[in-house]
């Protein structure tokens, strides 16, 4: 898949020749796991973001560096969640486990990227997706959902 039609930004440069988008990580998990997925990523060639909850209110585009697309409609549960804390700003809950997004402009990049989530050491990481212009404008917390339930579909 070609992501230059339709605009993601961010070029990264590492180990295997750089390739030109992002991998988001969402929930990424705490200690060694967390940093060895990060440097396998980074040597990958990618450009690694890691989002913390407060930002989750943003389209997954938004992550990759897509201009012009509007923060996404939030599921009624999480809208709830966030203004139930007593502050000014949303806050927003964290996912219940990792969530991987590739935004890469090259099929060559993407398959690196994955070849480095399996081989870190780390994992596994079952909640995987590639950035799509029909999930560009998703939620985090839908983009979850989905792929969560493709994943049970696929494991049951």
């Amino acid at each position: 898949m070609n992501l230059n039609s339709i605009g993601v930004g961010g070029a990264g440069r590492g180990a295997a020749g750089g390739a030109k988008g992002r991998v988001i990580i969402f929930a990424p998990p705490e200690g060694e796991d967390g940093r060895k997925l990060k440097k396998a990523l980074r040597r990958a060639g990618a450009e690694v973001i890691v989002p913390v909850p407060d930002e989750y209110g943003a389209a997954l585009g938004q992550f990759a560096g897509v201009r012009g697309i509007p923060a996404p409609e939030l599921p009624e549960d999480i809208r709830e969640k966030a203004m139930t804390a007593l502050s000014l700003r949303p806050t927003y809950p964290e996912l219940p486990d990792t969530l991987i997004v590739f935004a890469l402009q090259e099929e060559e990049a993407l398959e690196r990227a994955l070849e480095a989530v399996k081989n870190c050491g780390a994992g596994p990481f079952p909640y995987k997706a590639v950035l799509t212009p029909t999930n560009m404008t998703w939620s985090v917390y839908e983009c979850f959902r989905q792929i969560k339930e493709e994943h049970e579909q696929m494991t049951s």
